[in-house]
């Protein structure tokens, strides 16, 4: 362990029940690399870090360790071992909440980083088929279709475009240099809708080349299909008032 002290200048311990897994998964996200390893009474530890600074220890824990009523558990537990320098452990206990504690609220070993073909061809795929969706209800409007619901269909498509952009923010937030002031799953949303409304406050900002592609992209997709389904709405709203108006009209009077 001689060499493990010589790496402690400020880190996170963590007890996990896989340490491979958390290994591909904090390579993934923030770019770590194993500094050493090995094994103490049985027990597997990989110390990883980057430019020389470590930043989490993970220590390998048996199955009988964890709560029996949380299956999912991936993170027993995890505390700042040292804090020589405060700056070394900010970045990683921003991110270990309860989003990255449980298997089943952050899909680890599905989508993010480290499957970004998979990740991307979903992202592509949800953008397409809101697309054609709504091109499809602008459709019907401009027919005058009776038997489709315009009114509830696109409001719902675009709030489901948001969710998708929110989601893809979110997930290249868990990477180095992306964005600065989004941490949360709330805070994705708000960029989004702020991004949307082409209001920009600031207090978030992508830095990264694949963040501001994204936001672009959301700028563009927004301008053209949102704005073409808001129109289309518009026009289905002002033609069901006017249809309504024109009902509850009185008859003319009747001519002399």
């Amino acid at each position: 362990m001689a060499e493990a002290k010589t790496l402690q200048t400020g880190h996170v311990g963590l007890n996990v029940t896989d340490v491979d897994r958390s290994l591909a998964f904090y390579r993934a996200v923030f770019g770590f690399e194993v500094m050493a390893e090995g094994k103490e009474d049985d027990r597997r530890w990989a110390f990883l870090g980057r430019d020389n600074r470590m930043f989490v220890a993970l220590w390998q824990q048996s199955a009988g360790s964890f709560p029996t009523d949380r299956p999912g558990l991936h993170h027993l537990s995890f505390q700042v071992e040292t804090i020589d320098e405060v700056k070394a452990t900010e970045e990683v206990l921003r991110r270990l909440g309860a989003e990255f504690s449980y298997d089943g609220v952050v899909p680890l070993d599905q989508l993010g980083p480290h499957r970004p073909v998979l990740s991307w061809c979903l992202f592509a795929l949800a953008l397409a088929v809101v697309a054609v969706l709504l091109l499809r209800q602008i459709r019907h409007v401009l027919t005058g279709r009776p038997d489709t619901h315009p009114g509830v269909v696109i409001p719902l498509l675009i709030l489901l475009s948001v969710h998708v952009f929110a989601a893809t923010y979110y997930t290249l937030a868990k990477q180095p240099g992306e964005f600065t002031g989004l941490r949360t799953r709330v805070d994705s949303m708000y960029f989004t809708v702020v991004t949307l409304a082409t209001v920009g406050y600031g207090d978030i900002t992508p830095q990264g080349q694949t963040a501001r592609i994204v936001a672009i992209l959301q700028i563009l997709y927004s301008f053209v299909f949102l704005t073409a389904a808001g129109t289309a709405l518009g026009q289905q709203l002002r033609s069901r008032v006017g249809r309504h108006t024109g009902d509850q009209a009185p008859p003319p009077p009747p001519r002399a």
